[in-house]
């Protein structure tokens, strides 16, 4: 049997080896066939066909059929495209955190060793080092090595977006101690419900406050004495850095002030029903 090779080519890039993808094609073209018949038209190596066939069931693409001999039928090519492009989904993503993960620890003990120059007090990073969903973000990592507080002032589209990469620093910096504070800036028709680790949920330190009232800039204050300044209000705006005292303190002193004005219950701050 002719097997054409741009299928087996189509299967490949979804994600099957090519003895696998040349398996399912044979059997797609059969129909209904024994691993005999499977080995012949594909011309397979008979010893490897039992153990492709197995792995191509356990995937989902093959059924078998309880006969003597055993024979062996395809799913429909739609439903098997549609089942390998889900895996190689679900591959892509875990990869994608993974490698996030990965990079991000891999800068931070890349900037433990790395000289500063002390006399920088500001610095306008990238907006490959800024965005949250980057496997360079800045900002997370700054969280990552607080030492006694982090406080932003942030609008709910980018907190959510940061929320999705950053909870488990969170989780590890109030475990150390870290009193985490958010200020969520939102509009009216902004409306969801935000579910948080029980951790976040029970302890002290960590906060969140809500306000109307939609910054021009979002701030992160790290421990008092660094601050991230994005001036606008999406991820693509860019953030200047700053370790100026006279700019730190003044960013401290607004935050400060807008926390204050903003005081709520306590059963209010946490996983609030939005709406």
């Amino acid at each position: 049997m002719l097997i054409p090779e741009d299928s087996i080519e189509i299967l490949v890039e979804l994600g099957l080896t090519h003895t696998e993808a040349k398996a399912y094609v044979a059997l797609l073209c059969l129909k209904t066939a024994t691993a005999r018949n499977i080995h012949t038209a594909s011309n397979i190596a008979r010893q490897n066909i039992y153990q492709l066939l197995s792995d191509l069931e356990e995937k989902g693409l093959i059924e078998k059929v309880i006969a003597k001999p055993a024979k062996f039928k395809p799913i429909p090519a739609d439903k098997a495209i549609s089942i390998l492009l889900q895996r190689k989904k679900e591959q892509n993503n875990r990869l994608r955190k993974r490698a996030i993960i990965h990079f991000r620890n891999f800068e931070i003990g890349c900037a433990k060793t790395a000289l500063l120059d002390k006399n920088a007090q500001f610095l306008l990073l990238s907006k490959s080092e800024t965005n949250p969903l980057g496997h360079i973000d800045k900002l997370g990592k700054a969280v990552h090595n607080a030492k006694k507080s982090a406080v932003g002032l942030i609008t709910f589209p980018i907190f959510m977006k940061v929320k999705l990469m950053d909870e488990n620093i969170w989780k590890k910096a109030v475990r150390r101690g870290v009193k985490i504070q958010f200020i969520i800036a939102r509009r009216t028709n902004e409306k969801s419900v935000i579910n948080f680790d029980p951790l976040l949920e029970s302890t002290n330190n960590f906060e969140i406050r809500w306000t109307r009232s939609l910054p021009t800039a979002t701030v992160l204050l790290i421990d008092g004495n660094e601050a991230f300044c994005r001036v606008g209000t999406d991820v693509e705006s860019p953030v200047l850095w700053s370790s100026s005292p006279q700019f730190v303190g003044m960013i401290k002193d607004y935050l400060k002030m807008k926390w204050q004005s903003l005081k709520q219950p306590r059963e209010q701050l946490i996983s609030p029903k939005i709406g």
